[in-house]
């Protein structure tokens, strides 16, 4: 009879497989004022420096600064949507 441990491994292993039958290979684009590429996690602190500036969120928010943990969660959402 298999451990759980062994359970683990096989269930974590088969979310690996999933996963990379699933990822998609996003284009970047880019022209000699412009580079356009998904989002990542690497994105995080210039994001809340952009969230925080109040003419920046504002028109798009329909509110003040966003806080560090809003942004986590957008980033997250926005992660998701990928």
């Amino acid at each position: 009879m298999r451990g759980y441990e062994d359970s683990r491994d096989t269930h974590s292993g088969r979310r690996e497989q999933a996963s990379a039958r699933h990822r998609i290979d996003m284009a970047e684009l880019s022209t000699d004022r412009l580079m356009l590429r998904p989002v990542s996690i690497e994105d995080f602190d210039e994001l809340v420096a952009l969230w925080a500036d109040e003419a920046f969120a504002r028109p798009i928010a329909s509110r003040g600064p966003f806080t560090r943990e809003e942004v986590w969660f957008r980033l997250l959402r926005d992660l998701g949507h990928w």
